[in-house]
């Protein structure tokens, strides 16, 4: 089964859940396809896929779990730093980058520190939580990121972003193909016992 997941749901959530899954039937192989672009299962690109989008534009049979909430992070020791010598609207503060991304830079303004420096260019999420751990600032993660991460933390005062939810879509001429099923029914489960570290408050 040809299965896609963003790198960082991937490597930190699904890589027991699949070991268990792997023992429990050997039979099934997985092919796992790791990017933050959406393979199409439209265009027979994948079969099954685990996206955290607005909305689900292609057809396929999905199941929508929950919210993905994302939240402005640091480490807990740049936060107890910098943090009470911050100016108004975050200035002395510092944003770890996207680049020229309108939607990031949307977000950064409607929080509390719109006037926090933004540094760096770095297009890769993965590499925004390990900054973030090294202290080099804030940056946007998935609230179940201190779950995994407990030197993380949800700056205080912010708010979460829930306009994403976290979907499996599966290939619609698999729908009653048993393995394609199994692994669609075990992801699931898995993913729901950590609903609440998804959501957050």
């Amino acid at each position: 089964i040809r299965l896609s997941a963003d790198p960082m749901t991937a490597n930190y959530l699904l890589a027991p859940v699949l070991a268990d899954f792997a023992v429990l039937y050997p039979e099934i192989e997985i092919e796992l396809k790791l990017s933050y672009f959406l393979d199409s299962i439209a265009k027979d690109e994948t079969d099954v896929s685990i996206r955290h989008v607005l909305a689900v534009e292609e057809d396929a049979v999905g199941r929508k779990l929950f919210p993905l909430s994302l939240g402005v992070f640091a480490a807990r020791r740049y936060i107890y730093a910098e943090l009470p010598n911050a100016g108004a609207k975050g200035k002395g503060l510092t944003w770890i980058g996207y680049g020229e991304v309108p939607e990031m830079q949307a977000m950064i303004a409607a929080t509390q520190f719109p006037n926090a420096r933004v540094r760096h260019m770095v297009t890769d999420p993965q590499m925004h939580l390990h900054l973030a751990r090294a202290g080099a600032g804030m940056t946007f993660l998935p609230n179940w990121v201190p779950s995994v991460f407990p030197e993380m933390q949800r700056v205080p005062g912010t708010h979460l972003d829930q306009r994403r939810s976290t979907w499996i879509l599966l290939h619609g001429g698999l729908r009653r193909v048993r393995r394609a099923r199994l692994l669609v029914d075990y992801l699931s489960a898995a993913l729901l016992e950590r609903r609440a570290e998804f959501i957050g408050q």
